[in-house]
């Protein structure tokens, strides 16, 4: 089985009939993380960020996440 694996930063969360698959970014504070997933709460995280006086940085997926969207394709 062929499947197609993109991180989030692509901004695709599916393609009709293809096996498909997104592994997620992190977006960090030194407060919280916020996982770029289906359940993202995307106002909250950016009324947070504006107000935010500290560093931020973001991340590629872990290996763990990569796997998982990976799951049995070959």
């Amino acid at each position: 089985m062929i499947k197609i694996v993109l991180d989030s930063s692509s901004d695709l969360r599916e393609l009709e009939g293809i096996d498909f698959a997104c592994a997620p970014l992190v977006i960090s504070t030194d407060e919280r993380d916020y996982v770029d997933d289906a359940t993202l709460d995307v106002r909250d995280m950016a009324n947070t960020l504006y107000t935010y006086k500290g560093k931020s940085r973001t991340s590629c997926p872990n290996i763990e996440d990569w796997l998982a969207a990976f799951g049995d394709a070959e």
